[in-house]
């Protein structure tokens, strides 16, 4: 069966275009399809190919970075999608266009399955911290500003008016 997978992985990466060359040789050997994408701060991965191939190429990059707590995306396909097998080395693997040091390891860590569980969770409420990159990428419906209010309503209302009742004081 074809398929194509997709995968992403922060993990340390010393030198991302001699790891990239050797998943590069591996993944020809599978002869799969995609983009290899590799950075200092990891993976964002796309292949295609017959599904025991990809098996093997996830096998055989298991030493480099465990992929135990990854989700591969998996799609069946009907014929391959993508005509050729690329490397990209890049600064970033996920461009924000802020100075952040992934490696900081400050906040909370949740593993993806949790993070569906909070969002599913209806004492939970989503703030968006990404809105002025959704404004200058063109993507936001609302200003800054009306999500920041309706950000603030949904954890005012989340509190059962407990917002509203501090901001008054």
């Amino acid at each position: 069966m074809l398929e194509v997978i997709n995968f992403y992985k922060f993990f340390d990466v010393a030198d991302p275009r001699a790891l990239g060359e050797r998943w590069l040789g591996l993944a020809a050997r599978n002869d799969l399809k995609g983009t290899l994408l590799l950075a200092p701060e990891g993976t964002n991965s796309t292949l295609a190919g017959e599904s025991p191939a990809l098996d093997a190429f996830l096998r055989e990059i298991e030493p480099d970075c465990s992929l135990e707590d990854v989700i591969i995306k998996r799609m069946p396909v009907a014929k391959l999608p993508l005509p050729k097998l690329k490397l990209k080395v890049k600064p970033e693997i996920v461009t924000t266009g802020w100075n952040a040091d992934w490696k900081a390891n400050q906040g909370t860590f949740v593993s993806p399955k949790q993070f569906r569980e909070m969002l599913d969770d209806p004492g939970v409420v989503v703030i968006d911290n990404f809105g002025d990159k959704d404004d200058q990428a063109g993507l936001a419906a609302e200003t800054p500003s009306d999500r920041a209010a309706n950000s603030l309503a949904q954890v005012n209302d989340a509190a059962g008016g407990a917002l509203a009742e501090l901001v008054r004081a």
